[in-house]
């Protein structure tokens, strides 16, 4: 058990690091846009003005629960019992490794960033890179639930 809180811990010190690098790009993406060496905000579409905000507001807040979450792991030996045995679990496991979650995963994490920066340098590109993400975040969960209904 204390193998899993170790992990907990710095999985936690991992979202901090990250949640600090996020704030830091998001300052340098507007200092570049102040500069105008980024796409000029008033030729933006508002898909993609929409999808830079919900990208990286939703991204921060994803990282603030996971911190949270991760500390009251952390404060409840009960709660941190329960998440040991559901990460352990073989059906789950199962069914990740069907899927190739990890694969899926990383792709998907990929393609949010690359839309991000996208959606500041080249249009096209943006729309071309935010149908590949919506249509591999489909797919991922088209699979899960295939392989979640056959087994």
């Amino acid at each position: 058990m204390e193998r899993y809180e170790r992990k907990i811990r710095i999985k936690k010190n991992i979202l901090y690091v990250l949640l600090f690098l996020s704030f830091v790009i998001i300052i340098v993406i507007g200092e570049l846009g102040r500069l105008n060496i980024l796409l000029d905000g008033r030729n933006v579409p508002v898909l993609a003005e929409t999808t830079q905000k919900i990208i990286a507001f939703g991204w921060l807040i994803y990282l603030v629960f996971q911190i949270k979450k991760c500390s009251n792991i952390i404060k409840n030996p009960m709660l941190l019992e329960e998440r040991c045995l559901e990460e352990h679990d073989e059906r789950k496991k199962y069914i990740d490794g069907k899927v190739g979650n990890l694969g899926f995963q990383l792709l998907i994490n990929c393609l949010f960033i690359t839309t991000f920066f996208a959606s500041f340098i080249n249009i096209q590109v943006f729309y071309t890179l935010l149908a590949i993400l919506l249509l591999s975040i489909s797919i991922k969960y088209l699979l899960i639930w295939y392989f979640d209904m056959k087994f």
